[in-house]
This record gives structure tokens, C-alpha cells and sequence, in this order.
């Protein structure tokens, strides 16, 4: 099916990424918006905000309808809608909404998960500073795109909340029994099934499908532990992805049996912008046990 996204202006290349990662090939664009042909249905998208379908409007069955358009396309196109599906216009609950795209007609069939604002950091019964935004964590997990993730630094669990909201199937590790029992509640609060483990996972071979986590660092981290040296350990891992979130301040070596597909940076606040890198592994026979 052709499908025309509406993007969140925030990270335009970050929400690009995340929209053709999922879901296929970009084949136009135009501001913030991007048409991908796709037999996929748009869904847990966390950087867009809604999706079209192209359709025949002689076949759609609907007794309501709303057209989403400036004035003049709606005085335009309006009447002949409703004539040819026989429904009439309601514009605050209408079973179908529908959008003239280069004119053609497409139906509504994606909006954005309102939701996701109740799980924001400050309104987690648990939290640290500098905890991630659901939607940046839901972003990361949709680049690694794999049935299952582990976050071996999980802290107080936003991503493998996020995962688990997903359907997919995520394991929380941390070194900081505190933060688990934050994870757990938090993990609770929002009735979410996680896998959780204390243990340090440096010290520790890992077998997972993808590794998404935000990397520890200022008040959230240990003392002497380096970003870099906490990358060559995470790597080492036994796993084919990973999506890894570091201070944009932080300049740092990838192993070379890895390769860095895209780096996309995130701006937080004055203090802090943030770098998402998302990695694959060259030779997947050396990351074995």
C-alpha cells in the first residue's frame, strides 16, 4: 500500500530513519512529510504523527466522515466525497477521516500514541536525572527493529518499559540494585512484563538480538567508568545491533568489527544534546561465544 506520513518536526532525520527502518523504502518527501510504499502497517511509531493510506473512496463504507484539509481543498472536494460515499460530514467523531494528498484521497490509519506523555520521566513514580524521554527510547528501539532487546544499563527501565509496550520481548540489566527496584515498580506502575537482572554486564557474556541502551554517564554512572571503555565492553557482546545513546560531548572509537549505519543527535536542554548510534556488526561469527 502507499502510505503518507506526517512527521514530528523535532528530529526530522531521526523520524525519517525510525518510519523507513520499519516500514520500507522512502520514495518521496516533501517538509515533514514522506510517502513510502509498504505492506507493513504503520504502528509503535514514536516520531510520527499520523498516517494515510491511499484508497478508493467508491469502496470505503462509512456513514460519517471528516475531511482533513485548509478550507479551500474541503469547499473543494467535499461535496463529491460525500456524494460518492454517501455519508454525512462530522467533524468531531467521524468513523472515517480522510486527506487529499496530491489529489488523490487517503484515509487516516495511524495517530500518535497520546499516551506516551504519561510516561515522561517526571511523571514515573521512580526516576534519575537525565532519564530518557519515552518517545526518544521508543525511537532507539524501533531503529534496532528485532523481536527482542536487552538494555545492560537499564537504570530505572525506560526502554525496556517502552520495549515491553511494544510487544517485544526486553531484559533490563543493572550493576545498581537501587535502580532495579526503581525498574521493577516502574515496570509495575505501567503493567508491563520485563526481564530484570542485577549484575554487572561487563563482566558478563550477553546473548540477545539487539543491545538498545542509554550509556551511563554523570550522576547515573559509577566512578572511574568511561563511556568508551563501557562501548568496547558492550560490543563485545553476543549480539548483531546496537542502538547506544551518548553525550554529544563524548568522542569515542567503535570497535572495528562494527560499523556505524547512522548517528543522529538529539538536543535535550543548553547542558545536554544527546547522540544515538546505531551500529550493526561487520562479522557476526566474531561476536559467538
Amino acid at each position: 500500500m502507499e502510505v503518507w506520513l506526517e512527521l514530528k518536526q523535532k528530529n526530522y532525520e531521526l523520524s525519517k530513519a525510525e518510519a523507513s527502518i520499519k516500514l520500507g523504502k522512502i520514495t518521496k518527501e516533501k517538509k515533514q512529510w514522506i510517502k513510502i510504499k509498504t505492506q507493513k502497517k504503520p504502528r509503535n511509531l514514536a516520531l510520527t504523527k499520523k498516517a494515510w493510506k491511499k484508497i478508493n473512496p467508491e469502496k470505503i463504507k462509512t456513514k460519517t466522515f471528516k475531511l482533513e484539509n485548509d478550507k479551500e481543498t474541503i469547499k473543494k472536494h467535499a461535496a463529491k466525497i460525500e456524494e460518492i460515499l454517501k455519508a454525512k460530514v462530522e467533524l468531531k467523531k467521524p468513523e472515517t477521516t480522510l486527506k487529499i494528498i496530491e489529489h488523490e484521497t487517503y484515509q487516516l490509519i495511524y495517530t500518535e500514541d497520546k499516551e506516551i506523555n504519561n510516561r515522561k520521566p517526571h511523571k514515573k513514580p521512580y526516576q534519575k536525572p537525565n532519564s530518557l524521554d519515552p518517545q526518544l527510547a521508543r525511537a532507539m528501539i524501533n531503529l534496532a527493529n528485532t523481536k527482542e532487546i536487552t538494555d545492560p544499563f537499564c537504570g530505572t527501565g525506560g526502554i525496556i518499559i517502552e520495549a515491553s509496550l511494544m510487544g517485544i520481548k526486553a531484559k533490563g540489566i543493572d550493576i545498581d540494585e537501587e535502580s532495579l527496584i526503581m525498574a521493577e515498580k516502574n515496570a509495575e506502575y505501567y503493567k508491563t512484563k520485563v526481564k530484570l537482572e542485577h549484575t554487572d554486564s561487563t563482566k558478563k557474556k550477553l546473548k540477545t538480538d539487539a543491545i538498545v541502551t542509554d550509556m551511563p554517564y554523570g550522576k547515573n554512572s559509577k566512578k572511574n567508568q568511561q563511556i568508551q571503555d563501557l562501548i568496547i565492553k558492550t560490543l563485545a557482546h553476543n549480539t548483531k545491533k546496537a542502538v547506544l545513546c551518548i553525550p554529544e560531548t563524548e568522542q569515542v572509537r567503535i570497535p572495528p568489527n562494527w560499523k556505524v549505519i547512522k548517528i543522529f543527535k538529539e538536543y535535550i536542554h543548553k547542558s545536554l544534546t544527546r547522540k544515538i548510534l546505531l551500529l550493526e556488526v561487520r562479522n557476526p561469527r566474531i561476536n559467538k561465544n
